[in-house]
């Protein structure tokens, strides 16, 4: 099956002998991948993943009450009794 650039997905994938490859890795792998600094990497994505959850679980808990509000932006207009409840049971939250 050839696809539009020219790239035959049915076709053998290529593979190189170590022997046409130089030596030096410095050529082909990018200094984040080198061992001394994937360690740290693995370490810093693990750390910011942790944090992305407890903000994630946060904000999914804020959510329940942010949909409830209607009129999030100031008007000259009265709100009604059922978006006044809205609003005190969101402000009772962040309170808390």
């Amino acid at each position: 099956m050839q696809l539009a650039f020219g790239y035959d997905i049915l076709q053998a994938p290529q593979v190189f002998s170590a022997s046409s490859c130089s030596s030096s890795t410095e050529n082909f792998v990018p200094s984040y991948l080198l061992p001394k600094d994937s360690l740290v990497r693995v370490k810093l994505d693990q750390h910011y993943y942790e944090i992305y959850l407890v903000v994630q679980q946060a904000v999914s808990v804020r959510w329940n009450y942010e949909q409830d509000i209607k009129r999030a932006f100031f008007h000259v207009k009265e709100l009604g009794e059922e978006d006044l409840a809205d609003w005190r049971a969101y402000i009772d939250f962040e309170e808390k």
